[in-house]
Parts: C-alpha cells; sequence; structure tokens
C-alpha cells in the first residue's frame, strides 16, 4: 500500500511503468524492482504496486532445471529483456537450491 511519502519525485514519467503491463494508469506510488542493471525504483499505478512478475511453483516438478525454466518463462512473458534473464540466472546458479529459491522470492511473487 502506498503512503503520501512515496509518491514519486518530479523527475519520472507521468505514467506506470511496471514491466510487461502496458499500463496507461497514472503513478501513485514508487516500488523497487530488480533488472540485469541491478535494482531501480521505478514508479507505478496502484494495481501494479507489486511490480514483480508472478511465478507459479504450485504443480511443478521440485528440482532446480524446472524452476530455472518456469522462471525463464515468466521473466519472458511479463517482457524482461535477455540481459535481465541472464542476471536471474546468473544470481540463481550462484549457490546450492536455497540460493535458487531465495533468487526466484527475489525476482517474483511466487505462489
Amino acid at each position: 500500500m502506498c503512503r503520501a511519502d512515496d509518491y514519486p519525485p518530479y523527475d519520472m514519467p507521468e505514467m506506470c511503468q511496471a514491466p510487461g503491463v502496458g499500463c496507461n494508469r497514472p503513478i501513485t506510488c514508487t516500488t523497487p524492482i530488480r533488472f540485469a542493471s541491478g535494482h531501480a525504483t521505478i514508479g507505478v499505478c496502484a494495481d501494479h504496486i507489486n511490480a514483480k512478475p508472478p511465478l507459479v511453483l504450485t504443480g511443478i516438478d521440485g528440482n532446480a532445471f524446472s524452476i530455472i525454466g518456469a522462471a525463464q518463462k515468466a521473466l519472458k512473458k511479463a517482457g524482461y529483456t535477455k540481459a535481465d534473464i541472464v542476471a536471474f540466472n546468473e544470481e540463481a546458479m550462484s549457490g546450492d537450491y536455497d540460493r535458487l529459491l531465495a533468487a526466484c522470492f527475489g525476482w517474483f511473487t511466487v505462489t
């Protein structure tokens, strides 16, 4: 939920910047999001306060390759660039299975 001090600074565009949704609603607050270049704060409308793309892990095989494949599809569907997908892959594969899950929760809204 947005607070009054979350409203965007004057140098932000006036329309929602949620990736992959093509929303034309006015910005009501800001939210942090992760890209290949690092973290950024984007302006979003009230409908896109949680701008992280959804990742449904319920019902898929729990092995690491299945999770990474589902995450890549979710990023593509949300309109992320190849550089962003590579950045996710590098982060997800930089450690053990727990690191993979931590990367998923950092990049996505996981269900």
